[in-house]
């Protein structure tokens, strides 16, 4: 360090505040290494700050990204989901159907929840009904 110019200028700021004269740190050597100690740890505290920073602006970035495909997901899942759907394990069991499904074949979730797909529309279950297939 030259010259209290060239110090951080918040430190500068508080040095020229107590009156601390760029002559006071050059003839005591223990106070310039302590000024520069500090210079230092003002600086890499403002580089640390830019970083976070930065960081941050790029995570918001990729939030944003992220926040845009999932609203396309979520209007290409609602165009799907209008269909009725009816999810079945391997033996035909329903295991998950959804509103529009429920819609379509005149029954709750309840009344077709692990049910056998195939046997609960092949029988009496669904011939009682006031309409048909």
């Amino acid at each position: 360090m030259n010259s209290l110019n060239e110090l951080h200028p918040v430190l500068l700021r508080q040095l020229q505040k107590v009156g601390i004269s760029t002559e006071t740190i050059q003839n005591q050597p223990n106070i310039k290494s302590l000024i520069d100690k500090i210079d230092k740890t003002y600086r890499e505290s403002d580089k640390d700050r830019y970083l976070r920073e930065r960081a941050m602006e790029v995570s918001a970035a990729e939030m944003g990204e992220l926040y845009d495909r999932l609203q396309e997901e979520r209007v290409r899942l609602q165009s799907i989901l209008s269909d009725g759907i009816c999810i079945t394990d391997e033996t035909f069991t329903i295991k998950n159907v959804n509103e529009m499904f429920c819609s379509l074949v005149r029954h709750s979730p309840d009344e077709v929840q692990d049910k056998n797909f195939i046997t609960l529309f092949s029988s009496s279950f669904y011939k009682n009904k006031k309409y048909s297939i």
